[in-house]
């Protein structure tokens, strides 16, 4: 284990040996620590916080402490990490609110410098937030999402699939998989087809989203006329399709509105 000789780490901390450990971090009794993983200078980790492995802290992270809630007592609670997530500078990780509940961040996320993922939320795989992307508690942020440079997404709220939302966006409502989001109020302003091709869609599967995404976002109809519309005529047997449909019908917050003033900005090419 490679430790500077300035860091403080309690006595009960379960470290890997493995793992470095940069100058003033401080690492409290009840954080476990999984084999490769890399502390920055001046970062903080509290606990329950369970770590897993190859994870990069960079300088001043805040790991595992308290929620920013004024309805916390000290309920004994968790920040869960998995492998290979890079968390830039001061990144802040809280906590749940709840007594044995959890925050948690799964595998192969880069979340970039003063994001910040409050208490309670779940942030799901190969995630990149960009500087300064803020989540609320509770927020779930479905897998391989893009959070452009200091969006907000509001408690409860959940961002589908490989959702792209753009600088500045304010999610009031739940985001869609596969969606490009903008403005204010996270309106729809078409699909994330760059994202959909460089996960390895196929032509074939990106075309029967984009006919999901006509269907419920360019038809003009309601949402409930075009919950009954998709099951005469969208492949609801396909799993990108399935995915999609069953977000919006599952919703509890919304869907933002399409941007009717303009074409899809990112559903030109299948």
């Amino acid at each position: 284990m490679s430790i500077h000789p300035t860091a403080i780490i309690d006595a009960n901390a379960k470290i890997d040996p493995s793992c470095t450990i940069g100058p003033y971090a401080v690492i409290g009794a009840e954080v476990v620590m999984g084999p490769g993983n890399s502390v920055g200078a001046h970062t903080v980790m509290e606990g329950p916080t369970i770590i897993g492995e190859n994870n990069k802290f960079y300088p001043s992270c805040m790991i595992g402490l308290d929620p920013q809630s004024t309805g916390f007592k000290g309920e004994r609670s968790t920040v869960i990490i998995g492998n290979q997530n890079t968390f830039r500078e001061m990144v802040q990780i809280h906590r749940s609110i709840y007594e044995g509940g959890k925050t948690s961040v799964g595998n192969n996320n880069f979340i970039m410098g003063n994001s910040h993922i409050a208490h309670d939320c779940t942030v799901h795989n190969q995630c990149i937030f960009a500087n300064g992307a803020t989540l609320a508690g509770h927020v779930e942020v479905f897998d391989r999402a893009f959070l452009s440079g200091f969006a907000t997404v509001v408690q409860f709220r959940k961002v589908g699939t490989m959702a792209f939302l753009s600088v500045h966006a304010r999610i009031v409502k739940d985001i869609p998989p596969y969606v490009f989001s903008i403005g204010e109020n996270g309106d729809i302003a078409g699909l994330n087809m760059v994202g959909l091709r460089r996960a390895g869609i196929d032509a074939a599967n990106r075309r029967e989203i984009k006919k999901a995404y006509k269907l419920y976002f360019r038809s003009h109809l309601s949402l409930n006329q075009a919950h009954k519309a998709a099951e005469s005529e969208l492949d609801l047997q396909n799993p990108y399709v399935k995915e999609f449909v069953d977000f919006i019908k599952n919703s509890k917050w919304g869907i933002p509105r399409a941007m009717q003033e303009t074409e899809d900005l990112m559903a030109h090419d299948a």
